[in-house]
């Protein structure tokens, strides 16, 4: 049976990747681990920043200016090196320094806000409309009396005073 031309290329493409070196990340007398593709400060970084974003878009200008890029910089350069002392820790700069789920979260980040929009606005959308109530009579004024002359008043000043 021959080989197809697919086949070849194939088998070309697996015996190029077997050829090339394998990067160690690992000190002499560790395991080896995954390469990381971003650093895991750059990573937290940027989780921090789709929080600031989370925030401005929930309209919490205040609490987002606290988290603006510097203080999310120096958070991350902060947290890292404690991160490393746990073995928990390690699970999370590897998660982060992966990759994986970076995508996810600044989805959900993004998709929260919409979400919750749109649910306010399907509530609005569906309440009922209230009746319109009639528009109220205005109060009847009050009865005008004509003043009393001013000489009418001293007389009567002086008939009560004596």
């Amino acid at each position: 049976m021959e080989k197809t031309p697919e086949q070849i290329a194939s088998e070309t493409q697996l015996e190029m990747l077997a050829d090339e070196p394998v990067q160690e990340t690992a000190e002499p007398g560790q395991e080896a681990g995954p390469v990381p593709q971003i650093s895991a400060e750059q990573s937290l970084a940027g989780l921090l920043q789709i929080g600031h974003l989370a925030l401005l878009a929930g309209g919490m200008r205040n609490t987002a200016a606290v988290w603006n890029q510097d203080s999310c910089n120096a958070f991350a350069g902060a947290a890292v090196p404690v991160l490393r002392k746990y073995p928990w820790g390690g699970r999370v700069l590897a998660f982060l320094e992966s990759g994986a789920g970076v995508e996810e979260m600044a989805l959900f980040a993004v998709a929260m806000p919409l979400t919750m929009a749109t649910v306010n606005a399907v509530q609005q959308d569906l309440k009922k409309p209230e009746p319109e109530k009639e528009p109220e009579k205005p109060a009847e004024p009050a009865p005008q009396y004509e003043p009393v002359p001013a000489d009418e008043c001293a007389a009567d000043v002086d008939r009560y005073a004596s």
